[in-house]
């Protein structure tokens, strides 16, 4: 495939909302960088493993969660990936987070 054919295709790419999961393997600054797209994967950030039922993905913290879990939704997830660098300067949206 040449250099020109290529031109019209978009490389993306889907990643965790969990702090957890990203600290062990992502680095988003450099991700952004070679990516045309990001797709935030909020399901799943809540299960089994804490022992609980629960909702499994909150998309706001709720006044009944532990503290170990505030920060674990689908708004702070997003705002945890931008503060790592998933939004490029100057995107019209950034200001919406």
């Amino acid at each position: 495939m040449s250099r020109e054919d290529r031109q019209d295709l978009l490389l993306t790419v889907g990643v965790p909302l969990s702090p957890y999961i990203l600290d062990k393997g992502y680095d988003i600054y450099q991700l952004n960088r070679y990516v045309d797209w990001m797709n935030a994967i909020g399901y799943e950030l809540r299960g089994k493993w804490l022992n609980q039922t629960d909702v499994h993905s909150p998309i706001v913290p709720r006044s009944i969660d532990p503290p170990e879990l505030k920060k674990i939704n689908v708004r702070d997830g997003i705002r945890d990936l931008y503060e790592r660098g998933s939004i490029r300067k100057g995107n019209q949206n950034q200001d919406q987070l």
